[in-house]
């Protein structure tokens, strides 16, 4: 051990040089402290805790932001995605059970696709007045629920 060091470096040396280095396992891409990354968290943070609150239309645009910076950075099928995109998910079911709710009183007794054309459905332009009148007052109602 006159020239010094462990044998490992004394191979290292014989084989080439310098000791090899230290492998941190994160490729040059995924690099997690980025500015992107933090805004991305950031937004995903947001989106969570608007979520949580009940705040729907931000929590989707907030996860949607994210999901899309973290798509761009890390590739859409990027392990780093999946809790964004699963939040985003829940999101956007969230908003569509909203949706559904306030539609679907409008509509109660209204037949659908091929029960259109039963009697129930009336042509606008054949009815009276009076009929006009009870329709509007009806849906005036319904809206207000």
């Amino acid at each position: 051990q006159a020239a010094g060091g462990s044998p490992q470096e004394k191979g290292a040396a014989a084989a080439g040089g310098s000791p090899p280095a230290k492998d941190t396992g994160a490729s040059p891409v995924k690099v997690v402290g980025s500015d992107k990354h933090k805004e991305a968290m950031n937004h995903f943070v947001a989106g969570k805790r608007d979520l949580l609150v009940k705040d729907i239309d931000s929590a989707v645009s907030s996860l949607a932001q994210a999901c899309e910076l973290l798509s761009a950075e890390f590739g859409e099928t990027a392990y780093e995605c999946a809790d964004a995109y699963y939040y985003y998910g829940k999101a956007l079911l969230e908003m569509a059970r909203a949706e559904s709710g306030v539609f679907g009183n409008a509509l109660d007794g209204v037949p659908e696709g091929e029960d259109a054309n039963n009697s129930q459905v009336e042509d606008p332009d054949k009815m009276t007045e009076e009929e006009r009148d009870n329709v509007e007052k009806e849906v005036g109602e319904a809206l207000d629920e």
